[in-house]
């Protein structure tokens, strides 16, 4: 008798822990990122051309009860790694709002390149390297 409810009990215990523990863990995995910046090239293969020129979007995702104020900062290198151009950007996201935009990279010679964006904001620091491809006119 003793031992089945020092059973009884054990089992009650486990069963709470178990109840507790998935409780807590689905309340952490609902949690949302603080700022989330998303950015991807408008050309899905990131490969431009005259007729299609260099374009990315970015989307800032603000979750926080704080204004988000600062800076998007690209540099552009070619395939040898020399520095073609660079261009900051400010950025401000008012409090659980989300801020979208498009900006153009002024490329005009054939060729691979690398970009590199550093994202400032208030609560939120991070670099995003990417590569694209830019051609030129056809050829006649």
């Amino acid at each position: 008798m003793l031992k089945n409810l020092f059973i009884k009990r054990v089992s009650l215990l486990i069963i709470l822990l178990l109840v507790i523990g998935t409780t807590v863990y689905s309340q952490q995995s609902k949690a949302k990122a603080e700022v989330v910046v998303k950015i991807a090239p408008y050309n899905t293969k990131a490969r431009f051309s005259r007729k299609n020129p260099v374009k990315y979007k970015v989307q800032f995702i603000n979750n926080l009860r704080d204004v988000q104020q600062g800076s998007l900062v690209y540099t552009v290198f070619d395939i040898n790694g020399r520095q073609v151009l660079d261009h900051k950007f400010d950025v401000m996201v008012n409090p659980k709002k989300i801020f979208s935009s498009n900006f153009e990279v002024p490329i005009d010679r054939e060729g691979n390149y690398t970009i590199v964006m550093n994202i400032e904001l208030t609560n939120f620091t991070n670099t995003y390297n990417g590569s694209f491809t830019y051609t030129g006119p056809p050829k006649r």
